[in-house]
């Protein structure tokens, strides 16, 4: 199971970014989970700079900001931002989001 969490707004996205979000149903702040499938990884892939996902074991109520922030939303997880993949990290965020 995947857990995806929107974390830029959709102000100036193209539509193909919008309608993918919509979609997902994602809103800004709040934790969405999916089944791991092929056609959800595209999907991931076309808006991965607007959100951050990972692999969960378990669903989490994950519904408000995280305490003390994402850290930079315009950069990449692995170079110390919020967006992208987190892996088994996701964990931790949504914890933070309860």
């Amino acid at each position: 199971m995947i857990a995806i969490v929107q974390v830029r707004g959709i102000v100036r996205a193209s539509p193909k970014v919008r309608r993918t979000i919509q979609q997902l149903k994602l809103r800004k702040n709040n934790a969405t989970y999916k089944e791991d499938t092929p056609e959800i990884r595209r999907m991931i892939k076309m808006i991965e700079d607007y959100i951050t996902w990972g692999t969960v074991n378990e669903k989490i109520k994950a519904n408000q900001p995280p305490r003390k922030g994402y850290g930079s939303i315009k950069r990449n997880y692995n170079q110390g931002g919020a967006l992208g993949n987190r892996a088994e990290k996701i964990s931790e965020l949504l914890r933070r989001m309860q």
